[in-house]
């Protein structure tokens, strides 16, 4: 039943630009939810912001830091600084109270942004978290907007995303009944007082609305030989919420160890088929799970004391400590097991590293286990469905959980995984 697996064919051949999302022009594109074409019509419309409504030609547009620029006139950038300084007075008072650290970059915990989020939806606004896959507080505008524009329908609608040094994001999406933009507008802090970056319209290549509630646009951006490096333009918001008891074991248990550096989540196995499993590769997401804290390894780290090493993965896995040293990679002389980070050495970085896991079902087993259904969701490749694995798993009495198994559910067949240490 060994089935070693990884999406090696997904490479990371672009660059992310920095504004969270992704868009859609000249109407819906084919649905990029997966080798399944899950996903459904979609997407409408919401009252007019102004008199500036009218789309401006897509020709002379600039070719800027990887975005393809339209104009944007001064009423417009105005409002847009107005709207963002508005939310940010609103979340002030959270944002001063917020520990911000120590480093230059400050970056505020996920609890408070979600405060902000909430205060901001209480002025009657659409927030949400950047890049959390959480789902849009007041999202019904969102809603409507993207039915209507799946009809053909004109409108418009904005969301505003709390980013993770505290600084508010405005996405204004139009469309005109045949394509669809985006303003984009970002303002910071300079202590507590609010600064508005400059606004920003792009052209929405093509743009979906799933059936699970993820709007997923591309963003048009410059292609080679203007740009050395091809720029990716996907980007993602999660209209509809996630139900509250799959994220919260999809934020506790599931994202701290994510698909990067082990093949728990894209493998076949199970407690009598353990010998495809990454163990060395998979300790290092196994530990916070535990301790609640990275383990330090520094740069003189080439094994892990067996003790520590087995202490972790035999809590959290169906395997024994002398199964651990038959099945991963154990020095007996120095009683450690082997450890290396990853490098380019023993490394590819694929699109499909930077999934994020998400629960689409949850079933109680008579046995008393739970086996999860779920997705692995790509902005890179613009899909919330890049592949499904259906996990099994039991939650124990002190609130922990053990990994029983895993089942690949599709695609049928995924390339070899790629083991760091040998």
């Amino acid at each position: 039943m060994k089935k070693r697996v990884v999406l090696m064919g997904m490479m990371i051949v672009g660059i992310v630009i920095g504004l969270g999302g992704s868009v859609g022009c000249g109407g819906r594109m084919e649905d990029k939810v997966g080798e399944d074409g899950a996903g459904i019509e979609g997407v409408t419309q919401t009252p007019g912001r102004g008199e500036e409504t009218g789309f401006y030609p897509l020709t002379g547009t600039e070719e800027d830091e990887g975005v393809c620029r339209l104009p944007v006139s001064d009423g417009e950038k105005e409002q847009a600084a107005s709207e963002c300084v508005f939310v940010m007075d609103a979340v002030r008072d959270i944002y001063e109270r917020a520990d911000k650290g120590t480093a230059a970059n400050i970056v505020i915990s996920r609890s408070d942004r979600e405060l902000m989020a909430e205060r901001i939806g209480e002025t009657g606004k659409a927030a949400v978290v950047a890049d959390s896959g959480d789902g849009i507080g007041n999202g019904g505008g969102m809603e409507e907007f993207l039915d209507g524009a799946g009809k053909g329908q004109r409108g418009e609608t904005a969301v505003f995303e709390v980013h993770g040094d505290g600084g508010i994001g405005q996405k204004w999406f139009r469309f005109d009944g045949e394509r669809m933009e985006l303003l984009y507008t970002c303002a910071v802090w300079d202590g507590f007082v609010p600064v508005v970056n400059e606004t920003v319209r792009m052209e929405v290549k093509d743009w979906s609305y799933t059936e699970k509630g993820w709007f997923i646009y591309e963003l048009r951006v410059p292609e080679p030989p203007v740009v050395s490096e091809v720029v990716n333009g996907f980007e993602m918001i999660r209209v509809k919420p996630v139900e509250e008891r799959a994220r919260e074991i999809m934020r506790e248990f599931l994202e701290p160890v994510g698909y990067q550096g082990h093949n728990l989540f894209s493998s076949d196995w199970d407690g009598e088929h353990l010998d495809g499993l990454d163990f060395n590769g998979l300790f290092e997401y196994m530990y916070p799970l535990k301790y609640n804290h990275a383990y330090e390894f520094s740069e003189d780290t080439r094994g892990i004391p067996a003790p520590v090493f087995e202490g972790v993965l035999t809590e959290f896995l169906p395997v024994s400590r002398e199964q651990l040293k038959e099945f991963a990679v154990f020095e007996e002389q120095d009683n450690c097991y082997g450890w290396a980070a990853l490098s380019c050495g023993n490394y590819t970085p694929k699109a499909f590293d930077t999934s994020k896991p998400e629960i689409n079902g949850i079933s109680e087993n008579p046995d008393g286990t739970v086996s999860l259904t779920v997705d692995a969701v790509c902005q890179i490749l613009g899909t919330d469905r890049l592949f499904t694995h259906e996990l099994r798993v039991r939650f124990t009495d002190d609130g922990c959980i053990r990994f029983l198994g895993n089942r690949v559910l599709m695609p049928a067949e995924m390339p070899d995984y790629q083991y760091r240490v040998r």
